[in-house]
């Protein structure tokens, strides 16, 4: 049997096409609308930071940097790792306003025990709550929530980034990664291209029938 040259081709990575996270400002606030306090902000610190849902819900007032207020000194995927990680204004914002009423009521951490309706502030009422929002919209045809979880404002923040121009080492370093292996292999298609292959290969000319 011959077999066919196309069955040899690479095909996309199954972990990338089903990769579940929103490509916009507007979807994180969305679903944001549909979480109740502080789920909604831990939902925006987590898509503007790349935190892991861990990280972002043990959160201290003593972690934030209260001077630049776009900076935490807490690893994104190791609460007990301190390293400095950027925060988008999103995240930035919503951590100086969680930060300002832990201070008022005396807490050292950033987040409240319960919600807004009385549910423990822990891990799994967070995926509770992101999955029923996020069901909630996709029912109501907004397809790009289907299947999100907390852990989707990882990759979330890992594509937008990208899509805005960040390095791949950039993100790398931000995760907490050795190096930029797995944010090539999980992320690397929606980095933009930069138009350098065509502007190399327009210098070169093509001559056919030239013996």
């Amino acid at each position: 049997l011959t077999m066919n040259p196309l069955s040899a081709l690479k095909r996309p990575r199954a972990s990338q096409s089903k990769l579940t996270k929103l490509e916009c400002n507007a979807d994180i606030e969305l679903l944001a609308s549909r979480l109740p306090k502080p789920f909604d902000d831990v939902w925006r610190v987590m898509c503007g930071t790349g935190f892991e849902p861990t990280v972002a819900l043990t959160l201290r007032v003593a972690d934030v940097d209260g001077k630049s207020q776009e900076r935490v000194g807490n690893g994104t995927k190791n609460p007990q790792r301190v390293r400095r990680a950027e925060a988008s204004p999103l995240a930035g914002n919503a951590l100086l306003m969680a930060v300002t009423a832990a201070k008022q009521e005396g807490r050292a951490a950033v987040w409240p025990s319960a919600t807004e309706h009385g549910i423990g502030v822990t891990r799994f009422s967070l995926a509770k709550a992101v999955s029923a929002a996020a069901g909630a919209l996709a029912s109501e045809g907004h397809a790009q929530f289907a299947g999100l979880t907390p852990y989707s404002a990882r990759h979330t923040f890992c594509v937008m980034a990208l899509q805005g121009g960040a390095t791949m080492q950039d993100v790398a370093n931000q995760l907490g990664h050795k190096n930029t292996t797995m944010v090539m292999r999980l992320y690397g298609v929606w980095a933009p291209r930069t138009g350098q292959i065509r502007a190399a290969l327009a210098t070169h000319e093509t001559v056919t029938g030239a013996e």
